[in-house]
């Protein structure tokens, strides 16, 4: 009986991990194409046992809403769920370019100690981020602080995420 309350123990404080974050809006809209501030996003991921990978929503002012997934690559190994990063990093984003062009090699150990995030709105607008983490390898647990694109030309600046307080 003791056992089954240790092996129970051991996979709660494996279990779910979750975290919240804030960051401000910016739009084009300034004098000069200067972005504007337009007010708080709010973000909030969560993980499952593994850390590294997991699912992101980020809220902001006006109402939208984005959800989307994260990942931390690790430094010597290209996995298949990196592509949808690559693919979003490497391209053209809005009137923004690329925010990589290097090989996928340079792209995971550029980004080991990042978390990086894709995420979309119900009408296909998108978001990219990249979050440098205070501690790597407690990933988001940790803390990180980053900025993010959209495809609309916006821009979140300055997202702390940080792991949810416990009850």
């Amino acid at each position: 009986m003791l056992r089954s309350w240790l092996v129970l123990g051991a996979l709660l404080a494996c279990g779910p991990h979750a975290g919240t974050g804030v960051g401000v809006l910016r739009a084009p809209g300034g004098e000069h194409g200067a972005l504007e501030q337009k007010g708080k996003v709010t973000l909030s991921w969560k993980s499952g046992i593994d850390i590294s990978s997991g699912e992101i929503t980020a809220a902001l002012p006006d109402g939208r809403r984005f959800d989307g997934t994260f990942t931390q690559p690790q430094r010597s190994q290209w996995r298949d769920n990196y592509d949808l990063y690559w693919g979003a990093w490497t391209g053209p984003w809005g009137r923004a370019g690329p925010w990589y062009s290097g090989t996928r090699g340079g792209f995971t150990t550029q980004y080991a100690d990042h978390v990086l995030a894709h995420l979309e709105t119900s009408d296909g607008t998108r978001m990219r981020c990249s979050f440098a983490l205070y501690k790597a390898d407690q990933g988001l647990e940790g803390g990180g602080q980053g900025d993010c694109q959209l495809s609309t030309n916006e821009e979140v600046f300055d997202a702390v995420l940080e792991k949810q307080p416990p009850n």
